[in-house]
């Protein structure tokens, strides 16, 4: 089975492990980064150890949701692979 995830996070000292939160996320599977700390990803591991693993490299006061949406389409966003997106979000098999 495969999640399209949102995951948004927010860390309580800026920059802190930015990019070590975000590379792991973008290590987890297909993915897009829509805003600084909002992505979308396209993954077969459970949200909720998702959620531990990013968890794991965060401080004990920043902020981290894990969404799971089961349905949806993207458009007019700036800039994304909008088509590559709503076909993994969306597969036609």
């Amino acid at each position: 089975m495969t999640y399209n995830l949102f995951i948004s996070f927010d860390l309580s000292s800026p920059d802190q492990n930015y990019d070590e939160v975000k590379n792991k996320i973008k290590s987890l599977g297909a993915s897009y980064q829509f805003q600084r700390a909002l992505f979308y990803l396209n993954t077969a591991i459970k949200p909720a150890d998702i959620y531990s693993m990013l968890m794991s490299i965060m401080g004990s006061t920043d902020k981290l949701a894990v969404i799971d949406a089961k349905d949806g389409l993207v458009s007019t966003w700036d800039g994304p692979p909008l088509d590559a997106i709503n076909d993994l979000w969306n597969p036609t098999t």
